[in-house]
């Protein structure tokens, strides 16, 4: 998260950093971002509502492969879904 945000010389920097997403400040650091997110439960991967906006508490989530696989920006069920009942 962090490498992909702030290292241009990071692979998908320009998926990320590049495109001005951002870590909140308190998760620069591991204890901030331990604090805020609890340990990873087994079988997840960090994520974010539809793939967009920061990494910031309120925006990422611990997901599973499945719910990662639904959560992508171009899914428009999804989206259509999110329009419907935000």
């Amino acid at each position: 998260m962090k490498a992909r945000c702030t290292n241009p010389e990071t692979k998908n920097y320009h998926r990320y950093g590049g495109v001005g997403v951002t870590v909140a400040p308190e998760w620069m650091t591991f204890l901030g971002f331990l604090a805020s997110m609890g340990e990873r439960p087994k079988g997840t991967t960090l994520g974010r509502i539809l793939d967009m906006g920061n990494y910031e508490p309120g925006n990422a989530f611990w997901m599973t492969s499945r719910e990662q696989g639904l959560n992508r920006r171009n899914n428009s069920a999804v989206r259509e879904w999110q329009l419907q009942y935000a």
